[in-house]
């Protein structure tokens, strides 16, 4: 028996099986994707009975400042906005839903009403002004939406968008037109008020710099490390008023001179002449200098803080010369107009001095008895070179005596004469002082040598670690050399010779000790003066260093939104403090607050560059927050629903041709739940306000009035 063939199935019974597995399929998958996306419940329209409505309870702690805000806006606006967050609208377009809300509520004139549905990522902001046309309404609305309401949905802060609108409503007004010579008068208004802050804040800067300027004025123009401190507006006031300073004192030395050279005659008065031709010299280039500063032509920072320092420095000693020119002829004048009484003075001392020699030598032959001649080498010929000096002193004082008796304008011969007279007799006193207290001095001596050597010692210790240094100018290290050189002899003659002439020795080495000390401590001055430089340098560096550091960290890590500009200063500060590190010594000050400033400008503009909407990113923008893939955070896992979607637009497509192509409908990768091609259209992808696909917004941001 052969059996019998099975029936073909017909067209109708294969739909019905593909029917029938597509629905199979298809509840399958719907399962899948609610697993993957977890659902809260719609929230229906009604009727609005207060004006902060959070069932989706996103304010929370932020619940009271928001009322205040509203109930603010109520008082001095008369504008009632009513806010209502919902979890979610389940598919109603939030536009639609928000009419609705707003008719059952009985809104009217003057209330605006703003919906958010959190889960949803949708928001409608609406406000009818009685008083308005509806074009002024709707740019009112979208403006509001655009600069204060969207920007703070962006970043979930609920209470921010609620007081932005707030604050957009108020800023706003209620709708009512204002007068265009209300506006001119405001304008008006606003031009006089800025006129006259900025003439009272220029006049306070001057102020406040001319008073700086005159606190500077004790700083000397020559200190360059104190003076580089200074801001550049004061550093420029104090220079400045130093070379007026300089030129008045030229003037006035220049006829201080003619007198001088009248009283005195040409050859006392060299000094003071070479001092005013150098003075006139230094003034000529400093003018020189703020002539160029002042012309056309501009000067870089670092150039003009250059110039300004030499400026003030070239007063300084142009001032400084003339000043101990002047303090020496002062004395001399001094001299002259008492010259009598000095005179008689000198005469009294020198009768004085000739009634002490016979008791003196009276004293040294008592020590030639007590002390081996050795010992008294030092002062055996005292007396007798006392009383040289002495004869010496008196025929000064005579010839001074008759240069007086000349008439005013002849007497010049007095001064040096007079200044004779009273060198010559010190130094005979301080010989007979000798013998008399020569027994004294000498017992002195050899108990104090040894002290003293080892003091001189140490000293000389010091000026050699001084001479090693740099810190010290040329001519304090000479000085300092022939101090150290001299106090050397000396420590080497007392080892020598202290026992035989310890007198000698001694009063030698108090000699160079005095004046080892003296050079010394203006090399010490001068190093401490180089240690502050130093630190002050250092310390400009070091906040340079950190603003460049600071602005390049910062540019680097945001790098794809900073512009030009930023990156131009950035340079120029790098480039301006590795010239400030490559100088040495105060003239690395300039460079150094170039480098800083240039930092601080790429800092401000680079941050200006990153605040900017196209690089922070609007909601759902390229860099924002809800960007690429659409809003993560509330509302369950994004992930599982466009998994879910793809796979569900495959299947059942492929289901019902039969085939079954592809994953989507209209492109690789955009089928499923957004329906708008590319890998963000799965949940929307175009931010609150965008429209497209299964978007984020209903309609715009700015809603229908």
């Amino acid at each position: 028996m052969i059996a019998a063939s099975p029936r073909p199935a017909t067209p109708v019974v294969l739909r019905r099986l593909h029917l029938a597995a597509a629905s199979v399929l298809a509840a399958l998958l719907v399962c899948l994707t609610a697993w993957g996306t977890p659902s809260a419940a719609a929230e229906p329209p009604s009727n609005l009975r207060q004006q902060l409505t959070d069932s989706a309870g996103v304010l929370g702690g932020d619940t009271r400042d928001v009322e205040s805000r509203l109930a603010e806006l109520r008082s001095t606006d008369q504008i009632q906005l009513w806010v209502t967050f919902v979890d979610t609208l389940d598919g109603i377009p939030v536009e639609q839903w928000s009419r609705q809300t707003r008719e059952l509520s009985d809104l009217g004139a003057s209330d605006a009403l703003l919906v958010v549905a959190v889960q949803d990522g949708r928001y409608w902001f609406e406000f009818d002004d009685p008083e308005g046309s509806p074009a002024d309404d709707q740019r009112t609305a979208q403006q509001i939406a655009d600069r204060d309401i969207e920007p703070r949905l962006a970043d979930d802060d609920w209470a921010g968008a609620v007081i932005g609108a707030a604050d957009g409503l108020e800023r706003q007004g209620s709708g009512s037109e204002v007068s265009p010579f209300a506006i001119i008068a405001a304008i008006a208004v606003i031009v006089v008020l800025v006129v006259v802050l900025v003439l009272v804040t220029r006049r306070r800067r001057a102020a406040r710099t001319a008073r700086q300027a005159e606190d500077a004025r004790d700083i000397p123009g020559d200190d360059t490390a104190r003076m580089s401190a200074l801001p550049i507006d004061v550093l420029d006031a104090r220079a400045r008023a130093g070379l007026v300073d300089a030129d008045q004192a030229v003037d006035a030395s220049a006829t201080a001179l003619e007198t001088a050279t009248g009283e005195f005659g040409d050859l006392r008065t060299r000094p003071f002449r070479a001092a005013l031709d150098a003075a006139r010299s230094e003034v000529a280039a400093a003018h020189g200098l703020v002539q160029r500063l002042d012309d056309d032509i501009p000067e870089t920072p670092d150039q003009r803080k250059a110039m300004l320092l030499e400026v003030a420095a070239r007063a300084e000693r142009a001032e400084r010369g003339l000043e101990d020119q002047a303090t020496a002829f002062g004395e001399m004048r001094d001299l002259l107009i008492n010259g009598g009484a000095s005179v008689d003075a000198l005469t009294r001392r020198a009768v004085a001095l000739r009634a002490r020699l016979p008791e003196a030598e009276k004293t040294m032959s008592d020590l030639r008895e007590r002390f081996p001649s050795a010992v008294l080498t030092s002062i055996a010929d005292n007396l007798s070179l006392a009383e040289q000096l002495l004869d010496a002193a008196e025929a000064e004082t005579g010839r001074a005596r008759v240069a007086l008796a000349r008439p005013v304008g002849e007497q010049g011969e007095a001064v040096d004469a007079i200044t004779s007279a009273e060198g010559e007799l010190a130094r005979a006193e301080k010989l007979v002082d000798g013998v008399d207290h020569a027994a004294d001095d000498i017992a002195t001596a050899r108990r104090d040598l040894e002290p003293l050597v080892a003091e001189v010692e140490e000293e000389l210790e010091m000026a050699a670690r001084l001479l090693a240094s740099t810190d010290v100018s040329d001519a304090t290290s000479r000085d300092l050399t022939a101090a150290a050189s001299a106090g050397r002899d000396a420590v080497e003659a007392a080892r020598r010779d202290g026992q035989t002439d310890p007198l000698g020795t001694f009063s030698r080495l108090i000699e160079v000790d005095r004046d080892l000390d003296e050079a010394l401590a203006a090399a010490g001055h001068e190093a401490e003066a180089a240690g502050r430089a130093r630190a002050a340098r250092q310390a400009a560096l070091t906040r340079a260093a950190g603003a460049v550091r600071e602005a390049d960290d910062f540019i680097g890590s945001r790098s794809y939104v900073i512009g030009q500009a930023a990156r131009t200063r950035l340079a120029s500060a790098k480039n301006s403090l590795a010239t400030a590190e490559a100088t040495v010594g105060p003239a690395a000050f300039p460079a150094a607050d170039r480098a800083l400033n240039l930092a601080r400008e790429a800092l401000r503009l680079a941050q200006d560059d990153a605040s900017r909407p196209q690089y922070t990113g609007r909601y759902g923008g390229p860099h924002g927050p809800y960007g690429r893939g659409g809003r993560g955070g509330r509302g369950g896992s994004g992930t599982g629903a466009l998994v879910g979607g793809m796979i569900a637009g495959a299947l059942i497509q492929g289901m019902t041709r039969g085939a079954g192509s592809s994953f989507g409908s209209g492109s690789s990768w955009g089928g499923g739940l957004g329906g708008g091609g590319g890998f963000g259209g799965g949940f929307g992808g175009g931010g609150f306000s965008g429209g497209g696909g299964g978007g984020w917004g209903g309609g715009g941001a700015g809603g229908r009035f």
